[in-house]
């Protein structure tokens, strides 16, 4: 009996850490649990056992340390997964739900969904609320990753789902799981440009949430207000946009916990955007900024979306009808190079990158940009622009057919963002960038 307090203790203590953050000390807890106990045959103390395990496992998640995760997920899969006792069975389901979530984490998409069909298979049916609210995450978590992986139908379809189970009005232990799921159904609404039900979607995610401030609700909490951000930017309401991203910041505070590094990413992006748009070209520059240097996460889509937005925002006020000033000019020719390199990482390349491109050609001339793309890791990416620039210099470089139809395309852009970039930007893109060019080499 001592042997069993003792062990239940501990793996308390270990999830008591995890959910204050202190997630090193909760991992020391989990090993204690494991070392001192995981050779017993009591079925009580093997209950904290695989308890211990699971907690090392989120842990380990949530500080980005995935394949360590899936190692400790493995260990008490393998060793609990014939259990049939309630207790363990609790524990299994957890470890299943996180090991899909740490293999989408690793791009391991695939895997991830074979992970959660598995999981759902076997404790879709359970009656225990705490198993019901981990099918429910890994509905929803399934709904998050088929949206990433361009199927937003059937991640909407999981989504529900996932509400569905959890019946109108929830259990009392799944919270957090509800608000996951409305959470993801936005942004599988957004990914369908059904634009005001995604809104609706995080609204009922707050509504769940409330104002609670522990980490486990946090984190949901940061999905639903950066979901919220980028479908009212969608919907043109870059002001409301910017109120949902630093309402979101304001909740978070200053936390460091790496689970919420993806979102808070997600979020200062979008909220640079969103300053952009507003005119609020400084303030889109540092947001941007700041997002790079904290290095939350190695996104190479996210850390080239920085340097791109920050290479608008630092130009963007220019009055390019006469020289551009050549401070503004280098820091911006260092944030596109500094994307340039990051490119090749990036598949498939985002259209925005290549409008972002196209939009700083305007400060740096086209020849400059050109030189640019040319001399970088992308030149073979993105020879339609470089094609499309050298048009415009008065070139005829030969390409092939295929490369020759973008190449058009970016062409036709470039005329309708010399009509469209003033009423977007200001001041910006008085003259075109042949004429400013021509300036430049006749100086």
């Amino acid at each position: 009996a001592v042997l069993e307090s003792v062990a239940n203790a501990l793996a308390d203590k270990g999830f008591a850490l995890f959910v204050m953050n202190r997630l090193k000390d909760a991992l020391d807890a989990c090993e204690e649990v494991a070392g001192r106990f995981g050779k017993s045959e009591n079925p009580a103390v093997l209950q904290s056992v695989a308890m211990a395990l699971a907690i090392k496992g989120l842990a380990l998640a949530a500080l980005n340390r995935f394949q360590d995760a899936l190692d400790a997920f493995e260990e008490m899969v393998g060793r609990f997964g014939e259990s049939e006792d309630p207790p363990v069975l609790r524990s299994v389901a957890m470890g299943l739900a996180t090991k899909g979530a740490a293999l989408a984490a690793m791009n391991r998409f695939q895997d991830a969904l074979d992970v959660f069909e598995e999981m759902v298979g076997r404790f879709g049916e359970s009656e225990d609320p705490v198993v019901l609210g981990s099918v429910a995450m890994v509905l929803s978590t399934k709904g998050f990753v088929l949206a990433g992986m361009s199927r937003p139908e059937e991640a909407l379809d999981a989504c529900n789902e996932a509400i569905r189970r959890l019946g109108e009005d929830g259990v009392p232990k799944a919270l957090q799981p509800a608000a996951v799921a409305f959470a993801f159904k936005g942004l599988a609404l957004a990914a369908m440009n059904r634009l005001q039900e995604a809104l609706d979607a995080c609204d009922e995610a707050m509504r769940w949430l409330g104002e609670d401030d522990v980490p486990n609700i946090l984190q949901p909490a940061a999905m639903a207000f950066a979901v919220k951000g980028e479908v009212l930017g969608k919907l043109n309401r870059p002001r409301d946009a910017l109120a949902a991203y630093d309402e979101m910041m304001r909740r978070l505070g200053e936390d460091e916990l790496p689970a919420f590094g993806m979102w808070i990413e997600e979020a200062l992006l979008g909220k640079a955007q969103m300053e952009l748009k507003c005119e609020r070209y400084d303030a889109a520059a540092a947001t941007a900024g700041r997002m790079l240097e904290q290095r939350r996460t190695e996104s190479p889509e996210n850390r080239s979306r920085g340097h791109l937005i920050r290479a608008m925002a630092t130009v963007a006020g220019e009055d390019v009808s006469g020289p551009v000033d050549e401070r503004r000019a280098g820091r911006c020719e260092r944030d596109v190079e500094a994307a340039l390199a990051i490119l090749p990482e990036v598949v498939p390349l985002p259209r925005e990158c290549l409008l972002a491109l196209t939009f700083c050609s305007f400060a740096l001339g086209p020849k400059r940009m050109c030189e640019l793309i040319n001399a970088s890791p992308s030149s073979t990416l993105l020879l339609p622009l470089a094609t499309a620039l050298e048009r415009e210099l008065g070139l005829d470089p030969r390409v092939a057919r295929e490369v020759e139809e973008v190449a058009e395309d970016i062409r036709r852009h470039l005329v309708m963002l010399k009509e469209a970039v003033p009423m977007a930007f200001g001041r910006w893109a008085v003259a075109s960038p042949v004429a400013v060019q021509s300036e430049r080499m006749d100086d």
